[in-house]
């Protein structure tokens, strides 16, 4: 038993080096699948790449899947929204979704809004203050619901400090409801244009929204252009994460060596060749006394043990693994057996990290070696680290 969770451990750690790469995708696979999926069906109502999608998922639907009430859209270019509001649906939106894309100016929309005249009306603020509204009261009438279950909301960009703003406030007014946020640019929609300073305050922005979605019940999600979904944040501090357990690595691998490989072969080789020398001993005593029949007997047992010694044998029959994939429980005893008070990784992050919410690290990683277990492929990068050189004597300050 010992010896086959040395194994897993030795297993769980080689695995953990590559925990950045498990997270390139969602958490919430199915909230991902929705957003990924208005992106692509209201692209063609974009100008120059601003645009929006609101989506509100009927009573029971299936998870991931989007079902557009009461039938699916067909966008036309030339519409601030679509379908349009006017004043025959402003207070009753009989659908279920909508796109948008900025009103330059406020040419379209700056009077029934009230907004300031000449100024452009952000697609955040279209959608959620001037379409929501109706499409709730259409939404409780069609469906015969006293509320809705949750709203998805997809930006090209990542909203802009005005429009968190109108995010905030609709969260607030309807705190029952979770807001589920896609983007796909984290920069472009402030003209950042390599500028330090605005693009850390973009990231900043980034994670105070994602912070404040989760308080509410809600998500930030990143949809790339190859439709993958995947927090924000999270890849870069996995990464730091990742390499800790790289550094035990090594360390595990010889440990799992000595015990299941090393020890049991040299104990086995160390009896055979006594056994042998036993053999060889007898077998000049007996052929100096001239005893043929004990000498043919041990002449015949050494030919058979060095024939044996030709023949490869299944390493199944060597060692009694466990191949089973990991359990959560395994997992969770070996970040506890990590030392604490131990020198960081190049990256700066402690054993006591993993420790601080076990749960979570546990299921996080369970996910990764499933993975990894049944595709069977492990990553080049692996095999790199970082080596530092260190003086012994002469001029230290050199």
């Amino acid at each position: 038993m010992t010896e086959t969770l040395d194994f897993k451990i030795v297993f769980i750690l080689l695995l953990s080096s590559n925990l950045s790469w498990i997270l390139a995708k969602s958490t919430d696979e199915n909230r991902a699948k929705i957003l990924n999926k208005m992106k692509n069906d209201f692209r063609d109502i974009r100008i120059k790449n601003q645009y929006a999608a609101l989506y509100v998922p009927p009573p029971n639907s299936k998870a991931g899947v989007i079902f557009y009430v009461p039938r699916k859209p067909e966008i036309s270019r030339g519409n601030v929204i679509y379908p349009e509001v006017d004043d025959k649906n402003i207070k009753h939106y009989p659908q279920n979704y909508a796109g948008s894309t900025v009103d330059t100016n406020g040419t379209r929309y700056w009077e029934r809004m009230k907004r300031p005249e000449n100024k452009t009306i952000h697609t955040e603020d279209l959608l959620l203050n001037l379409v929501i509204p109706g499409l709730f009261d259409w939404y409780k009438v069609n469906f015969k619901v006293k509320s809705v279950s949750a709203v998805y909301l997809y930006t090209y960009f990542l909203p802009c400090p005005g429009c968190f703003e109108i995010i905030e406030s609709f969260v607030n007014r309807h705190s029952g409801v979770p807001l589920y946020v896609g983007y796909t640019q984290l920069f472009g929609g402030m003209r950042e244009a390599g500028d330090k300073d605005k693009e850390s305050k973009t990231r900043k922005r980034r994670n105070d929204l994602n912070i404040f979605l989760k308080g509410k019940n809600g998500i930030l999600l990143q949809v790339d252009d190859s439709g993958i979904c995947h927090q924000p944040g999270v890849e870069s501090r996995l990464k730091g994460i990742s390499l800790t357990f790289a550094n035990l690595m090594m360390r595990c691998l010889l440990l799992r060596w000595t015990l299941k490989v090393a020890k049991p072969r040299n104990s086995a080789r160390r009896d055979n060749k006594a056994f042998e020398e036993k053999l060889k001993a007898e077998a000049e005593e007996e052929a100096r006394v001239n005893n043929i029949k004990v000498l043919y007997y041990n002449i015949k047992l050494l030919t058979e043990i060095y024939k044996k010694e030709t023949d490869i044998l299944p390493w199944e029959e060597f060692l009694a693994v466990d191949c089973k994939k990991p359990s959560t429980g395994e997992i969770k005893k070996v970040i506890k057996m990590m030392k604490n008070n131990k020198a960081p990784d190049p990256y700066n992050v402690p054993a006591e990290a993993l420790k601080v919410d076990i749960e979570t690290s546990t299921q996080m990683l369970y996910e990764l070696f499933g993975k990894i277990w049944e595709e069977e492929e492990i990553p080049v990068k692996w095999r790199e680290g970082d080596i530092s050189k260190l003086p012994k004597k002469g001029n230290l300050s050199i």
